[in-house]
């Protein structure tokens, strides 16, 4: 029994340790430019412009968000830094469809489409 344990634990510390994709650090503005530089440097073009267009809808949906809602508080700018901590860019980019399915649905919802 404590065999399963110890072989679970050793595969769950391999897997764990096999993720060197660098990774956004919301900590601060000033260490999520510098990550953010990082994660960059190890993108291909394409990647990078992917990437890039992943944030950008991102952040927007929040911004939509804040003036639906006249709520600063769901800005991007104050939204950034929880948004993007501890993310790869492969992350970023994946969770990016479902930020632009969200914001055309309060679009809709609001008929500010």
């Amino acid at each position: 029994m404590k065999i399963r344990y110890v072989i679970a634990l050793t595969l769950s510390l391999l897997v764990a340790g096999c993720d060197n994709a660098p990774k956004f650090d919301g900590s601060s503005q000033e260490s999520l430019r510098y990550s953010g530089e990082k994660v960059v440097e190890s993108l291909s073009d394409a990647k990078k412009e992917e990437l890039k267009s992943a944030i950008l809808d991102t952040l927007s949906y929040y911004d939509t968000q804040a003036i639906i809602n006249n709520d600063g508080s769901y800005s991007s700018d104050k939204m950034r830094l929880v948004i993007l901590n501890g993310k790869t860019a492969e992350q970023i980019i994946s969770e990016a469809d479902s930020y632009r399915e969200k914001k055309e649905q309060l679009l809709k919802k609001h008929q500010l489409n």
